[in-house]
């Protein structure tokens, strides 16, 4: 196996070279000597749209600011189009607002590297009722201020602006704000405060408050069976470190048969610079509360706990090459010995702005049941809901994945193309399997589900994805991969727990899986709804002999409404998903983690979103 190894890294390196000193020379020919080249990862992206009024005729003038990993604005032209350029990747909030128009909902916008997100506004006209009554002409509004910190001081509560007030007389007031429109009043009123307060504070707050149910369900049957709902609740606050960073603290809890709460803080690089630092450190504790007797005797404590710490560092020693390297370091009280240490490299090379090249290589040591602690910033960021328990022998086992690839990335003007090569060595690849006492009772089990080692696993294949925008709301991406296994399977207690609990799970010594994983994300600006729906279906799944879990294709399907509260109290959004995969993210894992779930149920949450 060590031999396999080398041969294999050794054949990795070697094609990376042989794919990027070609690309390199080629490139030196025919680029000019003083061309400043950008790496397709940090290259910045943009957003475009329209802004109209409530009869759909264009609004000339109309600023539309967007806030986020920087601060910047554009001013509609006649036929009220704008576009924001030089965005770096990231989420933005984007306002459109002119004078004589009633202000709009903000819309929380992702912008992707090299990549234009659309966003399009309808600003209603204001109506002068009290002006034509005869009480006085309209006063002319005070000049705006734009800064990101008088954006988030325009949407503070009045009782916050109203502390930062005292020693100001009230005649004073009155006599340079009150009009004949008590809303340009107030108006005016946090517009002057914002102005007063950007000076005294350095680090405008921005975060995320969630209050969702989650629940599983199995549809085998002709019912519909729900297991036992979830409450869970998160909280997000995040705010600028100097000028290069910003920094997120995230904090959530759950409660039900297993209780859990997790704390997490990350900092991260704003824009592309020569060095890029970025650091993660997260902490979680989960409680059994059930009557499952397995998870009971996995769990001899009570509670189980896990930390991790993570450290990425990213430089550019040229205009065209980027290279970056870091680590993980994760520690689990349920498992012997010392933590788990995954370091990763990659380097980049872009040889014009339209092309980049890639090679990386990790190592990831994956403890069983880590989806149930590290978990990414994602907008429906979960604690653990689940249990798990040794299905075969009376210990756990760690499953270590080497990862080696290449590829390369072409850019056009609305679409991407990427073709890449991979290879993957596996120790210990593990098996998740759910009903495994009693596949009829799945969801009676309380999510509980079962842990065992396949054997080993020698991958290598290619994908090739297609990202491309279909309509100025609609983006979609298509990838197909293909991939080449070379199995030396488990033997003693784990091969005859999967022979009896799960024989779909035992794969051959040697196979060829395809797999075409689609994604849409769809945007309605003008009634704030979003669509983001991924189906993937793999000629390898495990599937379900006794039919409870559909073996082709899993899906998951997530539908986000904006509420129209009032202005000033953050973006009110619904959150309704479901999904089948059991995994969110396979990034550098090995390709067989999502394969081998067997008899997963769906999962379905639901709630309240709040962005401030």
């Amino acid at each position: 196996m060590i031999a396999f190894r080398v041969r294999l890294l050794s054949a990795t390196l070697t094609l990376a070279l042989a794919v990027a000193v070609p690309v390199y020379a080629q490139a030196t020919r025919a680029a000019a000597p003083d061309a400043v080249v950008t790496l397709a990862a940090s290259v910045p992206g943009s957003i475009y749209g329209a802004v109209v009024d409530d009869l759909g005729a264009p609004v000339e003038g109309a600023v539309v600011s967007a806030l986020g990993a920087s601060s910047t604005f554009a001013v509609t032209d006649k036929a009220g189009q704008y576009r924001i350029a030089d965005l770096p990747a990231g989420p933005y909030v984007v306002r459109a607002h002119r004078d004589g128009y009633a202000g709009t909902r903000s819309t929380l916008v992702n912008v992707r590297p090299a990549a234009k997100a659309p966003s399009s506004f309808t600003l209603k006209r204001e109506t002068p009722a009290v002006a034509a009554a005869g009480v006085g002409p309209v006063q002319t509004a005070l000049p705006r201020d734009e800064s990101a910190v008088a954006w988030r001081l325009r949407r503070l509560t009045r009782s916050v602006l109203r502390d930062d007030q005292t020693g100001v007389e009230l005649a004073d007031v009155e006599a340079a704000w009150v009009g004949p429109d008590a809303s340009s009043f107030l108006q005016r009123a946090v517009d002057a405060s914002a102005r007063v307060a950007s000076s005294m504070l350095a680090w405008p707050l921005s975060g995320q408050v969630n209050l969702l149910t989650a629940t599983a369900y199995d549809d085998a049957d002709d019912m519909v069976a729900f297991g036992p709902a979830s409450g869970v609740a998160f909280l997000a606050v995040g705010a600028p470190v100097g000028a290069h960073g910003d920094w997120v603290a995230r904090a959530a809890m759950n409660g039900g048969d297993i209780t859990s709460w997790t704390m997490a803080g990350d900092y991260t690089p704003k824009a592309a610079a020569r060095h890029q630092v970025s650091v993660g450190v997260a902490y979680s504790v989960q409680a059994y509360h059930g009557g499952n007797f397995a998870a009971l005797q996995a769990v001899p404590e009570g509670q189980r706990k896990a930390g991790t710490i993570s450290l990425f560092h990213e430089l550019a020693p040229g205009t065209r090459w980027r290279v970056g390297y870091g680590a993980r370091y994760d520690h689990y009280d349920y498992l012997q010995g010392y933590g788990l240490l995954s370091p990763s490299a990659r380097l980049t090379f872009a040889p014009s702005a339209a092309w980049q090249v890639h090679a990386k290589a990790s190592f990831q040591q994956q403890a069983p049941g880590a989806d149930e602690f590290v978990l990414g910033p994602g907008a429906q960021w979960m604690p653990s809901q689940r249990t798990f328990a040794p299905l075969g022998a009376n210990s756990f086992g760690v499953e270590r994945v080497q990862h080696y690839e290449v590829g390369a990335t072409r850019q056009f003007s609305s679409a991407a193309v990427t073709l890449r090569g991979f290879q993957q060595v596996v120790e210990n690849q593990l098996v998740t399997v759910f009903g495994a006492a009693d596949p009829a009772r799945l969801i009676a089990a309380g999510g509980h589900y079962g842990i065992a080692s396949a054997g080993d696993a020698a991958i290598h294949g290619w994908s090739a994805g297609v990202t491309h925008d279909i309509a100025p709301h609609v983006r979609g991406r298509v990838d197909y991969t293909v991939a080449l296994a070379r199995w030396d399977r488990s033997t003693g207690a784990d091969a005859r727990a999967l022979r009896t609990s799960a024989p779909q799970a035992i794969r051959a010594p040697r196979e060829r899986i395809h797999d075409v994983s689609a994604s849409v994300d769809a945007e309605v600006p003008q009634t704030a709804t979003r669509f983001l729906l991924l189906y993937k279906v793999n000629t390898g799944f495990a599937g379900s002999v006794d039919g409870l879990q559909t073996a082709a294709g899993r899906f998951d399907v997530q539908l986000r409404q904006g509420l129209p509260f009032i202005d000033g109290l953050g973006d009110w959004e619904m959150l309704v998903g479901v999904r089948s995969l059991f995994r969110p993210s396979l990034d550098e894992r090995s390709l067989y983690d999502e394969l081998l779930v067997v008899r997963a149920p769906k999962r379905v949450i639901g709630g309240l979103q709040v962005r401030f």
